[in-house]
C-alpha cells in the first residue's frame, strides 16, 4: 500500500507541476501548475544563459553555420524556382509572360537559378548582420509563451520524459521501502 501511495503522490506532484495550464479558482485561492505559471520566467533564464555561453544573438547566428543555411534555403526552392517566377510574373505582367517565347522563359529560369545562391547568400548574410536589431528574442518568446502556455509544458515533458517518469517510479520503490520497513511496528 505504502508504494501505491508513493507513486501517487509524486504522480500527482508532477501532474500538479504542469497543469492547469490557466489558472483554476477565485482570487488568491486556485491553482495552476507551476511551470506554465513560471514559463516566461524560465524561458528569460534560458536565452540569458544562451546568449552568456554563446554571446549575442549574432554570435549564436555564426554558429549556426550561415553557409549551410544558404545551401538548405537554396535546395528548398530551386526545385520550384520556376513555379514562383511563374506566379510573380503572372501577378506583374500576365499579358507579357503569356506571350513571351519558351526559349526566353527557359533563359530567365535558368538566369534566376544561377543567381539564386548568391542573392540567398546576400540575404542571409544581412539578415545575419541585423539580427539583433531585428530579433528581441526576449520579447519573441514572451508573446509565444503568453499565447501558448502549454509550450513549456510540452518542452519540459519532451526533454525531461525519462526523469520524470523516473521520479515516479522511485515515489513507488521507496514508499515500498518505507513501508516494509514500518509494516512490523505497525503491526505491533
Amino acid at each position: 500500500m505504502a508504494a501505491v501511495v508513493g507513486w501517487f503522490t509524486n504522480w500527482l506532484a508532477i501532474q500538479m507541476s504542469f497543469y492547469p495550464v490557466q489558472f483554476i479558482g477565485v482570487g488568491a485561492f486556485g491553482w495552476q501548475g507551476v511551470i506554465p505559471r513560471k514559463a516566461e520566467k524560465m524561458a528569460h533564464i534560458c536565452i540569458d544563459r544562451t546568449l552568456q555561453q554563446f554571446g549575442d544573438l549574432n554570435a549564436v547566428y555564426a554558429k549556426l553555420e550561415p553557409q549551410r543555411i544558404v545551401e538548405q534555403v537554396v535546395a528548398q526552392v530551386n526545385p520550384r524556382l520556376d513555379e514562383y517566377i511563374d506566379e510573380v510574373m503572372y501577378e506583374i505582367q500576365p499579358v507579357l509572360w503569356d506571350n513571351l517565347p519558351l526559349f526566353l522563359r527557359n533563359r530567365i529560369y535558368q538566369w534566376a537559378r544561377e543567381q539564386l545562391p548568391s542573392r540567398i547568400e546576400s540575404l542571409v548574410e544581412d539578415f545575419g548582420d541585423d539580427l539583433n536589431e531585428l530579433v528581441d528574442l526576449k520579447a519573441l518568446l514572451s508573446r509565444e509563451l503568453k499565447h501558448h502556455p502549454d509550450l513549456m509544458n510540452r518542452i519540459f515533458k519532451q526533454a525531461g520524459s525519462v526523469e520524470l517518469q523516473s521520479v515516479i517510479n522511485r515515489g513507488a520503490i521507496i514508499g515500498g521501502l518505507l513501508g516494509a520497513a514500518l509494516a512490523p511496528q505497525w503491526a505491533t
